[in-house]
């Protein structure tokens, strides 16, 4: 065969097929049942013609030069590609399907027309497929092979001429045309178009990458061979459907979800399982225990700081090998992916890629933790979107965590149609009792002396504050005690954070935000909190005694907070929170869902019910305008106004920052960013405190090593509305 024709300066174009075909059987072994959801038979076999033709026109002379000589072409190869189709023996329906899969392989339908669709410059293109081809003819010829291969049927080309030029610009305008409608397109057109440039793009890239295979999913059962098991673990072992799981930290809910990933997987055990995390911290600590488990090339992670993390964990600054990495981790290759609940919903605002994920969550089993840590608008996305994969690409989902309160459980159970709720047993769950609450009268200012004492005992004391502001006021407050403390919050620059973090079992005293609730794997013998919501105290219960090793440890907490307090949570839910605290000695375990069920009573309030409506409305308009081969710029913008964090440099950094990034050290640069909030951006900005340079956000409020970024409390830090 004649190996002449170049997909790639170090690669011939029969070698580069041949990978796609490989990862594309690879595919077909994993998602078996994919032409069952586009309601096409022929599914797999035009696939394979897709994948086999899709860089044929790169055997056009000016690619070949692009590639030899160094001389931009500027054509798009794929548009060319379409003139074989008519050697094909299918309808000209099924042509024009894999038309659209090759022709939008790496752009869109839109930037196609705008740029390409020129007639007379086609033509011209055209012509520059013709020297070669003889080489391609013959190239034809061995697909009919390979296809008799994977398929056992021979083919019968068609003796026909190329396809016309105006036949792939009247395809494309045709497909444009259709958009209009998309409200009178069936799912069944639309999933073909999802999982055929899907699954056509994931071979692409994986045979590019030079993975020509995909993991498959390990059975935790012979990862996780305990001698004893939990109720819970029990079940999720042999139930098949979906599920909500209530169990407290510590109890194996991780393990009990993998238990129920591996009795709903199909035949063959390729079923990709998501575990989706609120916080990024939280999901690193994740991947690190389940990579252990069952090794790096089965668990992937997805997050927005995804290739920092990589950095510091590799302990190198090659940037390609991070970016490959990182970019492995977005492709269909690892069998289990760890990620926020945003890279999941990111996929239905139709941004660059979207149609890969989709493909990838065909019949996926989604494993939700730590549900109750979202807020109104998070939850409305998140059950819509999830609930259009139930409904169109048949995934199966696990719902869980310690507390929810029961008017959330009862929503997500009906958007969700989860028939099935399981926790441990009484006895179980009294296992886990470790606490004695204490209600001080007064705020923090009024027990410093009791604080104090404690730490001169020797005891190492956890104290919790609900503002920054709060939180390095008070830390102040201690610095002339003599032993190892540590302020953690989220002002400060990443690098600092990390040092801190890295010190953070050995302290005598520890002084927070809420920054400590989740996440971290900490364990104090004593815990003084501000006032908060039920939930949000019992994670910062679980910051003490952790293993229950400790017998029972006290819990203060503090009657008042500060005046901020009132942006942040909503009064009533604190106050019935302290309310049934204080009826409370020992804090059973087992009694906590009540509890839960009394400080959310009422659900959401109304501002909070309002929002969820609005955006339940707006994300569900969003679902069924949602159309394949479109890429949306501005759904992009959208999504990404979700996020509520902004990225800025202290400006006595900025010198050491812009240095980095002059050498090309990106991600050590990154350890001199601090965030802040998007009302505190504003504030900040309209004061005159943040300016820009560049592409590059700088503050010029005070930032101290110890206490980090110094800056006034906003009107409004965050929003809890539940």
């Amino acid at each position: 065969m004649n190996q002449n024709i170049l997909a790639k300066p170090d690669e011939s174009l029969q070698e580069h097929t041949h990978k796609v075909l490989k990862v594309l059987r690879n595919l077909m072994n994993v998602y078996r049942n994919a032409p069952v959801y586009t309601g096409d038979i022929l599914f797999y076999k035009k696939l394979f013609w897709a994948a086999f033709l899709h860089d044929f026109g790169k055997g056009a002379l000016g690619f070949q030069k692009q590639l030899t000589e160094k001389k931009r072409w500027g054509f798009r190869h794929e548009l060319l590609s379409t003139a074989f189709l008519n050697f094909l023996p299918f309808s000209d329906k099924d042509k024009e399907d894999i038309a659209l899969w090759i022709a939008t392989h790496h752009k869109d339908l839109f930037l196609l027309r705008e740029r390409y669709l020129d007639k007379e410059v086609l033509n011209k293109r055209f012509e520059e497929i013709k020297p070669y081809m003889d080489d391609l003819f013959k190239l034809l010829q061995y697909g009919g092979q390979l296809y008799y291969e994977v398929f056992g049927e021979k083919v019968d080309f068609v003796e026909k001429e190329l396809v016309e030029v105006s036949s792939i610009v009247s395809i494309i305008l045709k497909q444009i045309r259709k958009i209009k409608f998309v409200d009178d397109i069936s799912i069944k057109d639309k999933m073909l178009g999802f999982l055929g440039r899907g699954f056509l793009i994931a071979a692409d890239h994986l045979a590019s990458a030079g993975k020509t295979y995909i993991e498959r999913f390990s059975s935790p059962s012979e990862v996780y061979k305990f001698s004893n098991l939990f109720s819970t673990q029990k079940y999720c072992q042999n139930y098949r459907d979906n599920l909500l799981l209530i169990a407290p930290t510590g109890s194996g809910k991780t393990e009990a979800a993998l238990f129920w990933s591996e009795a709903n997987q199909s035949e063959g055990n390729g079923d990709r399982v998501f575990y989706i995390l609120p916080y990024t911290a939280s999901i690193n600590a994740m991947y690190e225990r389940l990579a252990k488990d069952f090794g790096e090339k089965k668990v992937g992670f997805l997050h927005g700081k995804a290739a920092y993390y990589l950095y510091k964990k590799l302990n190198e600054d090659d940037l390609k090998k991070i970016r490959d990495l990182k970019d492995l981790n977005h492709k269909i290759f690892k069998p289990i992916k760890i990620m926020t609940p945003f890279q999941l919903i990111k996929t239905f605002f139709g941004i660059k890629g979207f149609e890969m994920n989709l493909a990838e969550l065909l019949e996926a089993k989604i494993i939700i933790d730590e549900v109750h840590a979202y807020d109104p608008r998070t939850i409305a996305l998140l059950l819509s979107s999830l609930r259009y994969l139930q409904k169109n690409f048949n995934v199966r989902i696990l719902v869980m965590s310690a507390t929810i309160p029961r008017f959330l459980k009862e929503l997500i159970m009906q958007k969700l149609t989860i028939n099935q709720e399981i926790s441990l047993t009484p006895n179980e769950w009294n296992r886990f009792t470790r606490h004695r609450v204490n209600i001080l009268q007064g705020d923090i200012f009024d027990h410093l002396a009791l604080i104090r004492k404690h730490i001169e005992q020797g005891k190492k004391v956890l104290v919790i504050l609900n503002t920054v502001k709060r939180a390095q006021e008070v830390y102040q407050l201690f610095f002339d005690i003599p032993c190892h403390k540590k302020l953690l919050h989220g002002r400060f620059i990443q690098r600092d954070r990390e040092a801190i973090e890295k010190e953070i079992s050995k302290l005598g005293l520890l002084v927070a935000t809420q920054a400590v609730e989740v996440s971290l794997d900490i364990d104090y013998d004593l815990l003084f909190t501000e006032p908060a919501p039920l939930d949000a105290l019992l994670q910062r219960f679980g910051r003490v005694n952790r293993r229950g090793k400790k017998g029972i440890a006290d819990v203060f907490v503090f009657s008042k907070g500060s005046r901020e307090d009132k942006y942040i949570y909503q009064p009533e839910l604190v106050n019935r929170s302290i309310e049934v605290l204080e009826k409370v000695d020992i804090l059973q375990e087992v009694k906590v869902q009540e509890m839960i069920d009394y400080v959310y009573e009422n659900g959401f309030n109304q501002k909070a019910q309002s929002l969820y409506d609005e955006v339940e409305t707006n994300m569900n308009s969003l679902l069924d305008s949602l159309y394949p081969f479109i890429v949306s710029e501005e759904n992009e913008e959208r999504f990404y106004q979700l996020f509520n964090s902004i990225d800025i440099v202290p400006e006595r950094f900025y010198g050491e920052y812009i240095d980095l990034i002059e050498k090309e050290k990106y991600f050590e640069a990154m350890g001199y960013i601090a965030s802040v909030n998007f009302g505190q951006f504003i504030k900040l900005k309209k004061q005159g405190l943040i300016y820009q340079k560049e592409d590059t956000l700088i503050t010029s409020c005070r930032y101290d090593d110890e206490i980090g970024l110094v800056i006034d409390e906003p009107e409004r830090v965050l929003e809890n509305f539940f």
